[in-house]
């Protein structure tokens, strides 16, 4: 329950909508210097809220470089992990035709979380596309007689290294 609702306010907090609120938010401390002004307030108390409401846009302005850069980090390092898995089930031995079986299931499985995870992480979809779709690409490992073996090896190593070519992407990305 907690975590659905951490999740809610990671997707609220990320998305744009939040410097909607920063924006109204920061109306807020204007109001009463301008409600001060029609009642008559000294001078001095119209500074002060002035003085208030820059410094809430100051507040805002530092925190909200670091709500951006947190939530960068978050994201590259959603990806990381799951490149990890990944280079596990790749390097993971496989003896018999059972284990190729929940190998194909593994790197199958792993492709669709990955696929899900960018789309959430806001990668281009040009990016998710040339993830998804591998085309033609040079098969990086001898072959060991069992041809599904063999394929779902090459295309998790291809999708392994577009994974991180994608992160990196993001990575390099300004927001």
């Amino acid at each position: 329950m907690l975590g659905r609702l951490w999740r809610i306010i990671e997707g609220a907090r990320a998305a744009w909508e939040w410097w909607g609120l920063l924006a109204v938010a920061g109306i807020v401390p204007g109001v009463p210097a301008v409600l001060g002004v029609f009642e008559g307030q000294p001078w001095s108390v119209l500074a002060l809220y002035g003085l208030t409401a820059a410094a809430f846009w100051i507040v805002i302005a530092t925190e909200g470089r670091a709500f951006i850069e947190e939530r960068k980090r978050r994201r590259i390092a959603r990806l990381m992990a799951l490149r990890a898995e990944g280079v596990q089930i790749l390097n993971r031995p496989v003896t018999s035709g059972l284990a190729v079986l929940a190998h194909k299931d593994d790197v199958e499985a792993w492709d669709e979380r990955v696929i899900g995870t960018l789309k959430e992480v806001g990668a281009k979809e040009s990016d998710i596309g040339w993830f998804t779709t591998l085309g033609t690409f040079q098969p990086r490992f001898p072959a060991t007689g069992n041809t599904i073996y063999d394929q779902y090896q090459n295309i998790l190593a291809e999708k392994l290294d577009r994974l991180l070519v994608n992160a990196q992407r993001l990575e390099d990305a300004k927001t």
